[in-house]
């Protein structure tokens, strides 16, 4: 139609298209108001198809005329009658329509909709109770009460406040892909590079690295960056990509002053497809704005870069005494749901981001707030909710004014206007409930980031020429290497954590972290690696060091089976496990010196003895660990490590875990190699050493 409406005259064009438009929007209205029925789901993509349909078109025919009567008249009052109507099933279709509409547009063309957008979530969305510890006001009181109405809304609506925020995510993607497209431009200078790059085709600019369905999405050169929301003239074609960014800045600092305050304050939504999609926004705006700063070459004037304050939100919620901290323990709810908005954006960064950028500002300095989560979950968060009502804050019964003591059976007493508060059973349950499912979502978020972030970002660089590494490579690669040692860092730190499940965690990332980048470590960050698994094989949990011992198999297994490495390491373990053997004490006659041996020997001892029995289990563990690292070969130090071992399965020699890794060790190996290749493994043993593997395998006998 708009390409037809080109031989006509333009009153006439601009009637019939506006004639048309309205024609269809109310079919489409009443499609999307359609009965249940077995046709309705149908209707409704029909329905969100046509608005694509009739937006585009008008958008491409007002270019530069008047945007913004389309909008107020036309295109938002079918927004506000239709999507209230819309089921949350279907709410895909009009967001996929309001995509299509927008693609590829100036974020000024549709600054008017991201407007209606942001006063919608600003209008419904949840926000939690404020907290006033001074005396209440007549401002606090009313501050509070607006508070509570507030919040009672945002309960009552939760499913519109998902459209809203899910809708909300369509403007900030076409902000993202407008800046690719220009990107994609060619300055003024690059002449040549732009006739071999641009494809004009019947007034569409198609570029080489935009997406093959972009052509037919994208207005032509000359119309492309003309549009502005103050002026809607045509502009120079050689406007430079400084200033296209910059005829963006109302969009954004819309969307800084706005949006993101509004965000902040809802990541504790108790609704979870609101905290996905709170999480989805605040990714798009930490992504959107960087690309922007990096295209524009400087620090953007409208003030502090989104993702510092992102950032520095998220890691004060574990910040005793911090303004996210107060705010989050408002409720014991509100500090969880918070924790869990941080997990979706996690993985909002790890999939949808670039490991150069997003991993490196935004993923590694929350590494540590990760573990502390699992701290949190499993240390006494009671005496935190039971110290913060005392302080008279609120819980999620009410207004709490003074402790006065605690249940032993049904949990903690509390005062809440006049009467007891007691916290059931039930709610306790709940409690521990939430707890676990955020632990569990973090564990999997250490998981992910170990895995899924692979630091290549220096791998297939081109050298010049001369075959030299150009300045610009070289940054890259130290900033590949810093951010590695960054994260060793922190788990150096994590490694020696007082709480055991941290430990744990950090071991297990450790052990994912050096398999996704084994190729990419230097020898310094894969020295680092084996001295922090190696010291935790030491570790008094059974669940730490088993974990340890996992991860130190792994680095073996990767160093080879010739490694003359892995020799020397073994052999130096071999000779810590023979000092560590304990000796057997030989029966004294009694006389007068019994006593003053033991006199002498009882307050040196026990440290000695702690000592010793750490660097046993360490030595015992990490020899296992080489004989597991090959479980289908028998390398030159197995046969030695085996022999070492086996003098400590015997109960005078070694404690329990000791005994029970080295047999489980020897079994295992006596299950993968003794078997039809064991005549093949068993010329690398002397007759020593079989022996000594004999008295661990072999089940004793009754005439040995």
């Amino acid at each position: 139609f708009v390409d037809a409406s080109k031989e006509g005259s333009e009153g006439d064009n601009e009637s019939a298209l506006n004639t048309a438009s309205k024609h269809l929007l109310s079919v489409a209205t009443k499609m999307a108001g359609a009965p249940p029925s077995e046709d309705q789901r149908n209707q409704h993509g029909t329905s969100s198809e046509i608005f694509a349909g009739v937006c585009r078109a008008q958008l491409l025919f007002q270019q530069h005329r008047d945007i913004e009567s389309v909008w107020n008249t036309l295109l938002l009052p079918f927004l506000e009658d239709a999507i209230p109507k819309i089921p949350i099933s279907m709410i895909g279709a009009y967001f996929d329509a309001i995509r299509y509409a927008i693609h590829y547009f100036h974020p000024n063309t549709y600054y008017l909709f991201t407007a209606w957008i942001l006063d919608k979530i600003e209008a419904s969305l949840w926000q939690p109770t404020a907290v006033v510890d001074t005396p209440k006001s007549f401002n606090n009181i009313n501050d509070t009460n607006a508070a509570s109405s507030n919040q009672q809304q945002g309960t009552d609506s939760f499913a519109a406040q998902s459209k809203w925020l899910y809708y909300c995510c369509a403007p900030l993607v076409e902000i993202d892909d407008f800046e690719d497209v220009i990107a994609m431009k060619p300055t003024d200078a690059d002449e040549q590079q732009k006739q071999a790059v641009l494809q004009l085709d019947r007034n569409t600019v198609s570029t080489t690295k935009l997406p093959w369905y972009s052509s037919s999405l994208i207005q032509s050169e000359d119309t492309f960056f003309s549009n502005d929301k103050d002026d809607c003239a045509m502009q120079d074609n050689k406007q430079s990509r400084e200033q296209k960014l910059s005829s963006t800045s109302s969009t954004w600092k819309l969307i800084l002053d706005k949006l993101l305050p509004r965000l902040l304050s809802a990541i504790g939504h108790p609704y979870e497809s609101c905290r996905d999609h709170i999480a989805h926004c605040l990714f798009r705006i930490c992504h959107g704005h960087r690309k922007r700063i990096i295209m524009s070459g400087e620090q953007d004037e409208i003030g502090e870069d989104p993702g510092n304050i992102i950032v520095n939100k998220f890691s004060a919620l574990l910040i005793k005494n911090s303004a996210a901290a107060i705010a989050a323990t408002t409720s014991f709810r509100n500090k969880y749901h918070s924790l869990m908005t941080v997990r979706r954006f996690f993985t909002y960064c790890i999939h949808y981001g670039e490991a150069r950028v997003e991993f490196s500002n935004y993923i590694i300095p929350l590494i540590p707030m990760t573990f502390e989560v699992i701290r949190l979950t499993v240390g006494d968060d009671d005496d935190e909710t039971v110290e913060s009502e005392k302080k008279g804050t609120k819980n999620d019964a009410g207004d709490v004014s003074t402790a006065t003591g605690t249940n032993g059976n049904n949990g903690t007493a509390t005062t809440t206007n006049n009467s007891i508060l007691v916290l059931s059973e039930a709610d306790t349950i709940a409690k521990r409930s939430l707890e676990a499912e955020v632990v569990k979502s973090y564990r999997y978020a250490i998981s992910e980031i170990s895995v899924s972030c692979i630091l290549s970002y220096s791998m297939g660089i081109e050298s010049d020429n001369n075959n030299k590494e150009t300045s610009q490579d070289v940054s890259i690669k130290k900033k590949t290497n810093d951010d590695i040692s960054r994260i060793l860092t922190i788990i150096e730190q994590t490694a020696k954590h007082e709480t055991w499940q941290v430990r744990h965690a950090a071991t297990n990332f450790l052990r994912c972290f050096h398999g996704s980048h084994k190729f990419l470590l230097t020898s310094t960050h894969s020295e680092t690696i084996t001295s922090i698994v190696t010291t935790l094989l030491a570790d008094d949990q059974r669940e730490v060091s088993s974990a340890a011992m996992a991860a130190v198999t792994g680095i073996i297994s990767v160093m080879g089976a010739e490694d003359g490495l892995v020799l020397g390491l073994v052999q130096k373990y071999i000779k810590l496990a023979n000092s560590s053997l304990k000796k057997k004490k030989r029966k004294k006659k009694k006389t007068d010196t019994t006593t003053t041996i033991t006199i002498a020997t009882t307050t040196p001892l026990s440290k000695t003895t702690a000592c010793i029995d750490k660097t046993q289990q360490l030595s015992i563990f990490f020899l296992c660990a080489s004989i597991m690292a090959q479980p289908y070969h028998t390398p030159p130090y197995v046969p030695l490590a085996l022999a070492a071992i086996s003098k400590h399965s015997f109960e005078r020699n070694a404690p329990l875990n000791v005994r029970d890794i080295v047999k489980k060790c020897c079994a295992e190996y006596k299950k993968s190699h003794m078997s039809d290749n064991w005549e093949l493994h068993r010329k690398a043993f002397t007759q020593e050493q079989m022996e000594a593997l004999g008295d661990v395998v072999s089940s004793p006998h009754y005439y040995a």
